[in-house]
Formats: C-alpha cells, sequence, structure tokens
C-alpha cells in the first residue's frame, strides 16, 4: 500500500494473547472515530476557528463523548491486563515487569486525564489531534514492548502448566491397578 492514506494504518502490535488483542483493536477502532469527529473536514481548512460556531460545539460534545468512552475502555482495559498480572510468578523479573507496567498504565491514564481537562482551552481540531497522538504512541510503543512482554510471561505459565498436567497424566497412567 502506498504511505498516502497513513490515517488509519493497524497501529496495534499483536501480543498473541487473545483478549488483549481484541480489546486493543477495539481500543484502535475508537482511536479511529477520534478522525470523524470534524464535521466540515477539508472545507473549514486546518482551523475550527473558520467555522461557525455551532459546528464547533458540535464537535467540541461529539470529542467529550468519545472521550468519556475512551477513558471508561482504557480503564477497564488496563484493570483487566492487571487482573492478568496476577497470575505471574513471584519472581523478581516478574514483579518488576508488574511495576513497571503499572507505572505506564497510571501514566496514560493522568495524560488522559489531562487531555481531557485541556479540551475547553483549545478548538476541537486541536484537542482530537493531541489526544490521537497521545492514544497511538501508546497502542504503539507500550503494547510493542510491556504487554508483548506480558502476553509471553503468561503464556509461559500456561505451558508450564501443561507440562506439568502431561506429567501428572503420564504418572497417573502408570499406576497399576490396586
Amino acid at each position: 500500500g502506498g504511505s498516502m492514506g497513513k490515517q488509519s494504518t493497524q497501529t496495534v502490535v499483536m501480543t498473541g494473547h487473545l483478549e488483549i488483542d481484541r480489546q486493543h483493536l477495539e481500543l484502535d477502532q475508537l482511536v479511529q472515530q477520534l478522525g470523524t469527529i470534524c464535521e466540515k473536514r477539508g472545507i473549514s481548512g486546518s482551523s475550527c476557528a473558520e467555522c461557525p460556531a455551532e459546528f464547533r460545539d458540535s464537535c467540541t460534545n461529539r470529542l467529550a463523548a468519545l472521550l468519556g468512552d475512551l477513558l471508561g475502555f482504557v480503564v477497564t482495559h488496563f484493570s483487566y491486563e492487571e487482573k492478568l498480572m496476577r497470575d505471574l510468578p513471584s519472581t523478581a523479573a516478574c514483579q518488576q515487569h508488574i511495576e513497571d507496567h503499572k507505572l505506564a498504565h497510571a501514566e496514560v491514564s493522568s495524560k488522559l486525564v489531562e487531555s481531557t481537562r485541556q479540551l475547553d482551552r483549545e478548538n476541537p481540531k486541536e484537542g482530537t489531534l493531541r489526544l490521537q497522538e497521545t492514544i497511538l504512541s501508546w497502542l504503539g510503543s507500550h503494547t510493542g514492548s510491556l504487554d508483548v512482554e506480558l502476553a509471553s510471561k503468561l503464556e509461559s505459565i500456561d505451558t508450564k502448566e501443561l507440562a506439568h498436567d502431561v506429567k501428572l497424566a503420564k504418572l497417573l497412567g502408570q499406576q497399576p491397578a490396586a
């Protein structure tokens, strides 16, 4: 594909964990909706100042509603991931991961909350762009490192448990009938 329609490229890095990936894709869809906030895309140029006030208001309202959805979704998503983290073994490496990962979640959350506060002081177009940037950079870098790591740590637990179950089944299978 050409680099023209860069807007809707898939930013989601697949972690290999089905549910985490499903949620990231859903989040990506919400972010794509940010790109459709402006009613008069292309007509008013790049500035909201050239648009009549009622258009601006309607954009601001839509942006606020979408931001509410985003915040709600992000909170749910983070708590889902943090619940998964409880399954990790209590090794130093895993504990460090949990600490780093939760810290990153807190940073993203506060950035989003800050974005919400800033909306009143800027035009909808600026707000939309800034939000998209915040979320997309997080979706790219955070999921590419921390979430991929979480998924592989979880997978190694599953693999170990499976190996253990197989061993157990073999042992039980070898027992002579009493």
